[in-house]
């Protein structure tokens, strides 16, 4: 498995690798979780799917509906903030997992599964979230690094 991957919904990351050995860290989990769900819940309010195109407009009629233009707004619940953050996992094995929150038949609905034919997909990393992720993840242990150091200098 890569760094990082991501599909149906949700985002792994195998951190063993990358840290040989060392224990789960459940703040870099969080850190992990509020960095790459926070940076596609940003992409989706620009309307744009993981390879930085515009997502399919909504049709007239669906506007005339909504009263507005947004697409993937009804009751604002599928794009909720806290959908893309807030559920994490990181297990034994350092298996850092990100799933979507909100309710998954919207969002396969969303994605493709819907009798329009049109995907808009949200779910996904694109080149900048897995570049800030990776970014996150050396400063972190680097970090740690110069903390364990330090302690065992004794300063």
């Amino acid at each position: 498995m890569s760094i990082l991957q991501s599909n149906a919904g949700t985002v792994t990351a195998q951190l063993a690798e990358a840290v040989s050995g060392m224990a789960p860290d459940h703040e870099l989990a969080r850190q992990l979780a509020q960095l790459i769900g926070g940076m596609m819940h940003d992409r989706c309010t620009r309307m744009e799917d993981p390879e930085g195109s515009p997502w399919t407009e909504n049709a007239p009629s669906t506007i005339a509906r909504k009263g507005h233009d947004q697409v993937g707004i009804d009751s604002g619940e599928m794009l909720d903030r806290s959908n893309f953050t807030d559920l994490y996992d990181l297990t034994a094995d350092n298996l850092f997992e990100l799933t979507y929150g909100g309710p998954a038949d919207k969002l396969g609905w969303f994605e493709g599964d819907n009798r329009y034919g049109i995907a808009r997909v949200v779910w996904g990393l694109d080149p900048d979230i897995r570049a800030a992720a990776l970014d996150l993840i050396r400063e972190f242990y680097r970090q740690k690094s110069r903390d364990i150091l330090t302690r065992l200098s004794g300063r």
